[in-house]
């Protein structure tokens, strides 16, 4: 076959042949079909010939990334640009948000409580007279504001497709009597906003200022009203109006929330509790008549949710749990022993057991123990060993010195020795520095120190070992100081717990020896950021507040027979005077301390105490 070389060449330079119309001769035959253009462009490049439609489309088609976005948004655009057309076609997919003030046409003062409407929406204005109504499609808008004696209006607004810059503002014309109304905090004075004012069909809310402009009825001199707000205790109060003028109404409410203390008011040790201005008095718990005025002790938990109660109610000094959320009274350990409280921590009230029948060559005669207030559960934390068989022969382990820390129970053991003990081998025993969890895990020797048994000059050449003492005391809440006296070696070394150690400081030496003298009882806030305690100074009491480690030091007041006794939330000192009166405060400096009630003071103190409050 002969090779056609007219059509022979690079392949851009091929010409696309256009085929004859179909003749009477090739009428049968199948057509040549005709190239069109397709989405891959670079497959089928367009001739230097074709039109300038053609190479469009071919370019459009190539660059779909680019070209298909920028179409839509041109069509966007030229929507927008007609008025007539850009709000009713937006409208029909973008809603928006619109936010309003009403305000009071003569005061200028927010208008709270007003109804705003739109068709089926609507929404109440707030203590600073703003509504907003919600899901609106955007354009034009008329809008019905409306609340009790004040005429009711209509607005036009544009609700806008982008950002509207001010917040459009209406005017109510009042038509009946105006008074103002301020709420602050009983005990700090501050402002309290989004108090709701009910006064009978109407309604109100104040603002961040704690202010609010209230519209009684024309003719109307007082109204009754009712004041609640979050936090707070609700409060009846009588509102007063003039026709001459804006009336000033003044009220304060109480934070809610319940003190509990012991009182001997009637004669008996009673659980008691009130408001924190002292109102609404309630006996929780009534006395028996067989509780010990001096060893009696109720400590309350840092989020006053548990209290911790140390009775004798006939059947001996026990250790009871009072749940605040019900009243309800449980015990939390009995039996033939003697409890000492040492505190809480969080949840767990962690004390003292002094076994009565168990005998000193016995283990088990004391024990440390922590009860869970959530889970109603008692855990074993620590306790003593001995070994002996009579009171000649004993070697008995005892519990000496204890301190809640940074979450941990920090506590000394050391031994005691019978007369003839040198049959137990106590050179085999040590003392020590030990800290545990509230709830028995991590148990860890810090640091132990082991016995010498020796020959004594006595005739017979009996045989005798020494002993350590151990004392301490808190430094800071999360720093406590120790110190170990060896008989042996008739001398003291000195150590200090921070940070889960126990590291020796011979140059503790001198601190020590005054620093009995300048420990304080540091409290923890419930959220364990802030501490509270006094320093004596000039004769004065003065009370400070810091951060948790007892640093930043703020002096919040100087009363001079006012003491430190814990918190209520973060937001409230509790302090107590003459080991007599309770009183509650404002964290501010200079905040006024108002009385809450007497009570009865155990001669109990808990020194260095943190974990809860009462002990001081």
């Amino acid at each position: 076959m002969l090779e056609d070389k007219s059509k022979t060449g690079p392949p851009d330079q091929i010409q696309p042949s256009t085929p004859a119309a179909p003749s009477e001769s090739n009428q049968g035959e199948t057509a040549t079909p005709i190239p069109r253009m397709t989405d891959k462009a670079d497959t089928f490049p367009l001739p230097e010939s074709a039109s300038r439609w053609q190479k469009y489309r071919h370019w459009y088609g190539s660059h779909k990334k680019i070209t298909i976005p920028a179409s839509i948004a041109l069509v966007i655009m030229l929507i927008l640009a007609i008025p007539v057309t850009r709000y009713p076609t937006v409208g029909l997919v973008l809603k928006k948000d619109f936010t309003l003030r009403v305000v009071d046409s003569s005061a200028n003062t927010p208008v709270s409580g007003a109804t705003v409407s739109l068709g089926s929406i609507s929404s109440q204005t707030d203590g600073t007279g703003q509504a907003v109504l919600r899901g609106i499609p955007v354009g034009k808008k008329t809008v019905s504001i409306n609340k009790k004696y004040y005429e009711g209006v209509k607005s036009e607004f544009t609700v806008p497709i982008l950002f509207r810059k001010n917040t459009p503002e209406i005017k109510l014309v009042a038509t009946g009597r105006q008074v103002n109304v301020t709420v602050t905090d009983k005990i700090t004075g501050k402002s309290i906003a989004g108090v709701d004012i009910k006064l009978a069909d109407i309604s109100a809310k104040t603002g961040s200022d704690g202010k609010a402009a209230v519209v009684l009825a024309a003719d109307a001199k007082q109204e009754d009203a009712t004041l609640s707000a979050k936090g707070y205790n609700s409060k009846s109060v009588e509102v007063l109006a003039s026709a001459s003028e804006i009336t000033q109404n003044d009220y304060n409410l109480t934070p809610s929330g319940k003190i509990y203390f012991l009182s001997k008011l009637t004669g008996r040790l009673d659980v008691v509790k009130t408001n924190l201005d002292g109102s609404e008095r309630q006996t929780v718990l009534a006395g028996t008549g067989n509780e010990d005025s001096s060893d009696s002790v109720l400590l309350a938990s840092r989020d006053w949710k548990y209290l911790a109660l140390r009775a004798n109610r006939g059947a001996g000094s026990l250790l009871y749990l009072i749940d605040t959320a019900t009243d309800k009274l449980s015990i939390i350990d009995q039996g033939n022993a003697s409890f000492t409280p040492i505190g809480w921590e969080g949840h767990n009230f962690i004390y003292l057991v002094d076994k009565e029948g168990v005998p000193l060559w016995q283990s088990g005669n004391q024990a440390l123990k922590s009860y869970s207030a959530a889970t109603g559960k008692n855990l074993f934390l620590n306790q003593t060993r001995a070994d002996g068989s009579s009171s000649d022969d004993y070697a008995a382990e005892y519990i000496q010195d204890y301190y809640i820390i940074d979450g941990k129970l920090v506590f000394a053991k050391s031994w005691e020795f019978g007369s003839d003990s040198q049959k137990l081998k106590p050179a085999e025993l040590s003392a020590g520095f030990y800290s545990v969890a509230p709830d028995g895990q991590g148990l860890k020797t810090l640091k132990t120190f082991g016995y010498k048994v020796y020959e004594t000059a006595e005739e017979g050449g009996v045989l005798s070992t020494n002993y350590y003492s151990f004392g301490g005391y808190l430094s800071k809440p999360k720093l406590a100081y120790f110190n170990l006296y060896n008989s042996d070696q008739d001398s003291e070394r000195y150590f200090k717990y921070t940070d889960s150690q126990l590291i020796e400081d011979s140059g503790l030496s001198k601190t020590f020896s005054r620093g009995y003298e300048t420990a304080y009882t540091y409290l923890l806030s419930p959220s364990g950021q802030q501490t509270f305690w006094a320093e004596p100074r000039d004769g004065k009491n003065t009370l400070f507040i810091g951060s948790a480690d007892g640093g930043d030091a703020k002096q919040i007041g100087e009363l001079s027979e006012h003491t430190a006794y814990g918190w209520f939330s973060d937001n409230y000192l509790l302090t107590s005077k003459d080991s007599s009166e309770l009183y509650i405060m404002g964290t501010e400096t200079g905040s006024p301390a108002i009385k809450i009630t007497d009570y009865h003071k155990p001669d109990y103190s808990f020194y260095g105490y943190g974990g809860g409050y009462g002990g001081l």
